[in-house]
């Protein structure tokens, strides 16, 4: 009885779409927009220590931790689509 199931071509049909659908979960990415985007800032000693050349003047950075203002405050990374 098994044997003649496996053989049906709805079976094979159904087989398919299962492994469709499997390989569409897979491929697919969990996030989208937003929730996608991973920010993350260079290492501490790597900006206290290094002296950055930007366009014609050169420029060695100290980091600062501070609070953020609640307004006013420039967003340094650019927004990255996958």
């Amino acid at each position: 009885m098994l044997g003649k199931i496996l053989h049906t071509p709805l079976f094979g049909t159904l087989i398919s779409f299962m492994l469709g659908l499997a390989l569409v979960m897979v491929v697919t990415p969990m996030c989208r927009g937003k929730d996608c985007m991973i920010v993350k800032a260079p290492p501490l000693n790597e900006v206290n220590h290094t002296v950055y050349h930007i366009a014609t003047k050169c420029y060695k950075f100290e980091a600062v931790q501070m609070e953020c203002p609640a307004q006013g405050a420039i967003e340094a990374f650019q927004n990255v689509i996958m």
